[in-house]
């Protein structure tokens, strides 16, 4: 029941500030309404057994009052990689529910007041994890069964089933959360949103929020036949319940909105994250350590904001804005056994700013900013005992681009900008050590520009056109993690490999200053197309067609090591949709097909001990939808 989604590039200093570095988007959703009695009713089916339903109601209940409540449940029941050692079709079954319902209490013009509930369930396999390291490079690797002849849409990981097995008799107990490694996930959102029209300039804002998440499943980490080692949420006696995030937000703002040069929005934003994570890892390694342990990582952060418009003529608006944040981080290790708990607590404060200048013309407008991020520090979680903290990232970012509007039904967009990062936060993927850590890169630059062009011919007809360069590179990342093949590892620097028949990766150090900043693919383009046209008997149809394309990437940083096993190649997406619609009865249908062009293309990619893994985004799918909106 989305409203709009809005998308703000570039770190947000003063608005939006904490840990906004890379940007922010907005997901607006439909609010209720008095004076509308309405909804829809949607069903849907798809290839791989893909069922869902969505619904909407819009009910006023006096002149005061309003309900609107919203759901969707969605499933798929069959998966789209085969276990070659079973013939199981894997990572199929995801069961997703989602209901949201809202109430509205507006007594006048002046106020309102929106109690929101949301309550959400998602259950399903875990995450496919393909070997696609060959030969040496893979632990496990045999002849035949390995990267080198593994279809695009073929594992041979050991089964979720077998996991849960093995780890329930080898341990003597169930240790896991929930019974199984199968992700289970739900989530329940209490909040309250007023605005107070003081008069006709002043408006007071509180936005309050209250959110839990309970959290189990595992993940097979060696992406192997061997059930070697598998990581889960895990139960203790202590904490039964394996993965809990509650967050608690209050934000007040004061906004001014007045027909003179001089507006302004100021606040006070407060932050509570109490994050649970007990979790035990297991597999031939594991098992017989037992091992089990409970991470604590909290976080209150208290920020004031203020940002300030002038217009200096009627032309020409300078914006400042700025905001101070403090952040307390706390990671506590919490064992078993008395006497080995392990605490950190640190702070993390910064003022950022921003300044901004924006001149409208007949022609379009023409914008220049200047802008400083920052995200707070803090420390790897999970692990099992004492860590060094990762430090606070820190950003200055610099934008300048126009907005021509040539005729009315023509618009055209250009814009530069530079991204000056230092400390810039790395996730690591590291199974020898746990799984997950974050590692400083020293600095990054990334600099580049876009262009954007929107033409509508005709009242029936819209095209869209993007294209993207980007730049960005580690000017400083000489200490960086990655992986070498073992077999080359040379730890006495005598030129000769230390083990020519050792298997598998070897995490180490390398200088990766100079290569490619990950997830950044130097071209990307999108093109997108709308046409409408008119049917016999009240209905009409309407065709969208939407296109993707980038070139080669790295996933992580220096994709990973030497051997690069983990990159993107270049990749096309095409999505096309037909809907037939009668406005007088609210009936509609529509036909689509995902990935139309059946693309190969990943979601993930990472190295580690035992070799490497991808994940493999979904093959072409066709589908439908049935609509009655009232």
């Amino acid at each position: 029941d989305m409203n709009r989604v809005e998308v703000l590039k570039g770190p947000q200093p003063s608005l939006y500030g904490r840990n906004a570095t890379g940007g922010t988007i907005q997901f607006l959703t439909n609010q209720p309404e008095l004076d509308t009695t309405g909804g829809h009713l949607e069903v849907g089916y798809a290839e791989l057994e893909t069922t869902e339903f969505d619904g909407v109601l819009n009910l006023p209940l006096s002149d005061h009052w309003a309900v609107r409540i919203a759901g969707k449940t969605w499933r798929r029941g069959e998966g789209h990689v085969t276990n070659i050692n079973s013939g199981h079709k894997i990572t199929g079954y995801n069961d997703h529910t989602r209901i949201r319902a809202q109430l509205l209490f507006q007594p006048n013009d002046n106020f309102s007041a929106v109690f929101k509930y949301e309550d959400g369930s998602s259950e399903g396999d875990q995450p496919l994890r393909r070997q696609n390291a060959i030969g040496m490079n893979c632990v496990f690797c045999t002849d035949g069964v390995d990267g080198s002849t593994l279809g695009w849409y073929e594992t041979n990981q050991t089964e979720l089933y077998l996991s849960d097995r093995n780890t329930i008799i080898q341990q003597g107990k169930n240790p896991m959360g929930g019974g199984s490694m199968r992700r289970d996930t739900t989530h329940d959102v209490f909040a309250l949103n007023m605005d107070w029209k003081i008069n006709d300039d002043w408006t007071l804002v509180s936005r309050t929020q209250l959110r839990e998440i309970v959290s189990m499943g595992g993940q097979d980490q060696d992406a192997s036949p061997i059930d070697y080692q598998t990581a889960f949420s895990a139960t203790s006696p202590n904490e039964p319940d394996g993965i809990v995030y509650e967050s608690l937000t209050q934000e007040l703002r004061l906004v001014l909105d007045s027909e003179g040069p001089f507006d302004f929005t100021a606040g006070f934003s407060y932050v509570k994250d109490d994050n649970q994570f007990a979790f035990g890892l297991g597999g031939d390694i594991f098992n017989a350590a037992k091992y089990s342990v409970t991470n604590f990582d909290d976080i209150d952060s208290y920020a004031v904001y203020a940002e300030a418009y002038y217009d200096v003529t009627d032309r020409m608006t300078i914006t400042l804005g700025g905001r101070y944040t403090d952040d307390e981080v706390t990671h506590a290790v919490k064992y078993l056994y008395p006497g080995q708990d392990v605490s950190h607590t640190d702070k993390f404060d910064k003022f950022t700013s921003r300044i901004a200048l924006n001149y409208r013309a007949d022609w379009g407008s023409f914008y220049a900013s200047s802008s400083k991020g920052f995200k707070a520090g803090g420390y790897n979680s999970p692990n099992f005992g004492a860590v060094e903290r990762v430090e606070p990232e820190e950003i200055d970012a610099y934008e300048i681009g126009v907005k021509l509007t040539p005729a009315d039904n023509l618009q055209v967009d250009l814009s530069a900008f530079y991204y000056d990062w230092e400390n810039l936060q790395i996730a690591i993927i590291d199974t020898g050590s746990l799984g997950i850590s974050q590692e400083n890169a020293a600095g990054a630059d990334i600099q580049g520009f876009e262009s954007a062009i929107r033409w509508a011919p005709s009242d029936t007809l819209s095209i869209g056109l993007s294209y993207s360069y980007v730049d960005g590179e580690y000017v400083d990342y000489g200490n960086a993690s990655g992986f070498m093949a073992a077999r080359k590892l040379d730890a006495d620097g005598d030129g000769l490999p230390d083990n020519p028949d050792a298997r598998g990766m070897v995490r180490s150090s390398f200088n990766f200053t100079g290569t490619r900043t990950s997830q950044t693919p130097e071209n990307s383009l999108s093109a997108d197309i709308t046409y409408g046209f008119p049917l016999s008997g009240g209905w009409n149809g309407k065709f969208v067609g939407l296109a993707r394309y980038s070139d080669e990437y790295d996933m992580i940083p220096g994709a990973g090591g030497p051997e690069r096993l983990t990159v993107q190649p270049e990749v096309t997406i095409v999505n096309l949709s037909l809907e037939f619609g009668n406005e007088e009865s609210g009936l509609s249908v529509q036909f689509y097909v995902d990935n139309a062009t059946d693309e190969k293309y990943l979601f993930e990619s990472q190295t580690t001990n035992y070799g490497g893994y991808q994940g493999v985004q979904f093959p072409r799918v066709f589908g439908a939808r049935l609509r009655k909106t009232w």
